[in-house]
């Protein structure tokens, strides 16, 4: 055998073994993807957080150790709480439902809209089939994501293991990724570049600000007396992404239930609430300042990601969805360069 026929079959022999060793690894950590995603989603995040500690504590151990302590306190035990109470307040629904409540609460809003919103000729709102649609989705999905207690724990305590590694040893990893990546390293730091960006903008942004309008949402519903918080909470996270509606889809038919239920300050204590906290604070304050750092990207595109994420993995794709849609991004962004050798933005 020629010298060069040699050195092509040992090429293609090692990629072939590269390729199936990959796809075996895939399939053995594939169980355990929510905890990769979480680890590479919390180590992107709040990497200025580690590095602002770092350069205070100087080890790079002690400010990951840090920067996981925070994520578990801030951020992970208060998504589970928030979690486990609305898969009970889900269940409750369902089972209110069951018992037949549902007419009573479809005849209380319909006979309020026939009365004082008459002119408009408004059909039957068909609540029954409306909300038990939502019940029986979130039952379904978040049920086996909480249903086992002892891999609830066992993903969040390998989601903060690799992101502590991650933290600590993220420049090796990248240094390992660029230089076995057939790309100049050149390019490959503008994708890492553009990646980090993206994610900010998706996920560090865009969700984040979304969770903020499902907590702000759960308050006010507590404050004011509707049942059943935390589930209306959650709902509002979905439609916070939705543009120019957002948590409105939530908020309205809320106030309308005061209204209807006569509980007249209620209704008007909730409608200054919304006005003030969700559109004064977060969408003219907040996020601005949480989404001034990264890529702008349409709101729409996030609300496909997530609601496309979470069809095709289940519930854990409201995370994965927007990383797909953030490698994308970064890629578009970078491909004038690549492909051109046009100068683009930083």
């Amino acid at each position: 055998m020629e010298p060069n026929v040699s050195k092509q079959f040992e090429n293609y022999f090692l990629f072939v073994l590269l390729i199936l060793a990959g796809f075996t690894v895939a399939y053995i950590f594939y169980p355990y993807l929510a905890a990769i995603v979480f680890a590479i989603t919390f180590a992107v995040i709040f990497s200025p957080l580690y590095r602002w500690l770092k350069k205070h504590f100087k080890k790079g151990w002690l400010a990951s150790l840090i920067s996981v302590l925070i994520v578990l306190i801030a951020v992970l035990l208060p998504i589970g709480f928030i979690i486990a109470n609305i898969l009970a307040q889900a269940m409750h629904l369902y089972s209110w439902f069951a018992s037949g409540n549902q007419i009573k609460l479809g005849d209380i809003v319909n006979n309020f809209l026939s009365q004082n919103l008459s002119g408009l000729n408004l059909p039957p709102v068909d609540i029954t089939s409306y909300l038990s649609s939502i019940l029986n989705w979130m039952v379904q999905n978040l049920w086996p994501f909480v249903g086992g207690i002892a891999r609830f724990v066992l993903m969040g305590f390998l989601s903060l293991l690799g992101m502590f590694y991650l933290l600590k040893d993220g420049g090796d990893f990248k240094k390992k990724i660029l230089s076995i990546i057939p790309v100049e390293q050149e390019y490959s730091n503008k994708i890492f570049d553009r990646m980090e960006r993206a994610i900010y903008s998706v996920i560090g942004g865009s969700i984040m600000v979304a969770f903020i309008h499902g907590i702000e949402v759960i308050a006010g519903f507590y404050i004011f007396g509707i049942p059943n918080a935390a589930f209306w909470g959650s709902f509002a996270i979905i439609t916070a992404l939705i543009p120019t509606v957002g948590t409105s889809l939530v908020n309205i038919p809320a106030i309308i239930y005061l209204f209807a239920t006569h509980n007249i300050p209620a209704a008007i204590g909730l409608l200054i609430w919304w006005g003030i906290i969700s559109f004064g604070f977060v969408d003219n304050f907040l996020s601005p300042q949480i989404l001034h750092r990264g890529m702008k990207v349409h709101p729409f595109l996030i609300l496909l990601s997530v609601l496309g994420g979470i069809s095709v993995f289940g519930i854990i794709g409201f995370l994965i969805g927007p990383l797909v849609l953030a490698f994308f991004l970064a890629l578009v962004d970078i491909y004038p360069f690549f492909i051109y050798g046009k100068e683009i933005g930083k």
